[in-house]
């Protein structure tokens, strides 16, 4: 079980997803158009260069599932293409507007990966799919612009947090607030020492229906490290309702590791 946290976008990769530039045509094309390919063929560089806003590339573990994956947010001025160069100078990834989006432009980009069972592919070995370092994205912007910036990626994950209230699987009392306790997360995965700046806590009414939007019965709360007691308003909570939560240890690094339960209201 995992929460789902955040709305992506798919990353599209010289694939024609967002519609042709050449044409007013809304088709699915699996090629990149002419004129998106002619831009791609030609390198981000330019002496007139801005920098995003954010970039940031991290390492998200589930500490219940045991299983583990990456993600990547970028913000700045409106773009047409990104690139992102891992460590060693090579191409992780590009992402391009097509067709009317393109003259319209992208500013925030959120991507997560796959995020296997590490029973079927361990941890470091799937870590060598983003070597730790320095990583490099590069942009054009609508208006030809070269935008950069940078993000360091850490291969050291927190442990996850143990959580001691409430038990998972509990039933609670609608009409009263939930108390969350969890103890401080001191260790990586690895054994060595780990600073952790923040954690989250997400609690999020299950078996809803998904609507059009992004209206949803969650609360989601961040805090800085000291806090590890929080309470859950009993307005949230109601009567016969199944809700899911995750309490999450978040690392200097950007890292971040969750463990996750359930609950039931009566």
């Amino acid at each position: 079980m995992s929460i789902t946290r955040r709305n992506t976008l798919a990353i599209i990769a010289s694939s024609g997803l967002f519609g042709a530039c050449a044409s007013d045509e809304d088709e699915l094309v699996t090629e990149a158009p002419a004129c998106v390919q002619a831009d791609a063929d030609q390198p981000i560089d330019s002496h007139e260069e801005i920098q995003f806003a954010t970039a940031k590339l991290l390492i998200e573990h589930n500490a219940t599932e045991e299983d583990t994956g990456f993600q990547g947010f970028v913000d700045g001025e409106p773009w047409k293409r990104l690139e992102i160069y891992g460590p060693d100078g090579r191409l992780a990834m590009s992402a391009f507007a097509h067709h009317k989006l393109r003259r319209l432009g992208l500013t925030e980009l959120f991507f997560e990966t796959n995020e296997p069972p590490n029973a079927e592919i361990p941890i470091p070995e799937l870590l060598e799919s983003m070597p730790a370092g320095r990583y490099e994205l590069r942009g054009r912007t609508v208006d030809g612009i070269v935008e950069r910036g940078f993000a360091m990626l850490s291969h050291q994950i927190p442990a996850g947090p143990e959580v001691v209230l409430p038990a998972d699987d509990a039933t609670v009392n609608a009409g009263r607030d939930l108390v969350f306790q969890w103890r401080p997360v001191t260790k990586a995965l690895d054994g060595t020492s780990v600073t952790i700046t923040h954690y989250q806590l997400i609690v999020n009414r299950i078996g809803l229906p998904a609507g059009p939007g992004f209206g949803a019965e969650t609360m989601s709360i961040h805090v800085p490290a000291t806090i590890r007691r929080l309470r859950v308003p009993h307005e949230l909570i109601q009567p016969g309702a199944q809700y899911e939560w995750e309490v999450m240890a978040i690392a200097a690094n950007g890292n971040q590791t969750f463990s996750e339960g359930a609950f039931a209201a009566e």
